[in-house]
């Protein structure tokens, strides 16, 4: 919906600003004109990107014409995901959390919460993130330890 409003907004000002600077709208009404550079974009777009970008960027056109964007409750579940994991990592050893990790589609944590884990990318960098922060930790422990 704000998409369709947003085209027609811009539409409506560039409009009636030629209308009003004294322009008749038949003059810029070419439909022709229009192929031309809306078909010299998208070409260039395809020839500069590679097909995981194009598709990536299809699927954005996509969603944003459906207004999906995440809703609350999918914010609130990512936080209870990383509030769940970031307390574990407080207080239990860093090897008892690595379960978590290294297998999310077992992992009490995750189960809690199932849009997280239905979205495999974003458990991805979540398992991600966690292992730098592990990995990070034991960095500090061990140059420490050295120091």
């Amino acid at each position: 919906m704000t998409v369709a409003l947003g085209l027609l907004v811009t539409l409506g000002c560039m409009m009636g600003g030629f209308v009003f600077m004294g322009g008749h709208i038949g003059v810029i009404w070419q439909p022709g004109e229009y192929v031309i550079i809306c078909g010299a974009a998208i070409g260039t777009f395809i020839v500069a990107n590679p097909v995981k970008v194009i598709r990536d960027a299809g699927s954005g056109i996509v969603e944003a014409l459906k207004n999906a964007e995440p809703k609350e409750a999918d914010y609130l579940a990512v936080l209870g995901v990383l509030y769940a994991l970031m307390r574990e990592l407080k207080s239990k050893p860093k090897n008892e959390v690595e379960v978590h990790i290294e297998n999310p589609d077992s992992s009490p944590i995750f189960q809690k919460f199932p849009e997280v884990l239905k979205n495999k990318e974003l458990t991805q960098f979540i398992c991600d993130y966690a292992r730098l922060h592990i990995m990070g930790s034991k960095a500090r422990r061990d140059r420490g330890a050295d120091g």
